[in-house]
């Protein structure tokens, strides 16, 4: 799991038209996001992609291994 892989599998989902289910755990809690960027709102805006909610990677070091965050 490497912010890499997850852009690319965001932007091959994207690609094909298919959604993103992304999840995520932390020690005590958790998260599921599903992404349909080739859909648009009731508002007519086009829904956001990965990396329109996470335009870069954050800088390395910054987001602690799962071992080290106790998942």
């Amino acid at each position: 799991d490497n912010f890499e892989t997850r852009y690319a599998v965001a932007d091959a989902c994207a690609a094909a038209r298919r959604p993103l289910v992304h999840a995520a755990v932390g020690r005590f809690d958790g998260s599921v996001t599903v992404l349909k960027p080739f859909e648009t709102g009731t508002d007519g805006r086009p829904n956001p992609s990965y990396r329109d909610l996470f335009p870069e990677p954050p800088p390395a070091g910054l987001v602690p291994s799962c071992a080290v965050a106790g998942v």
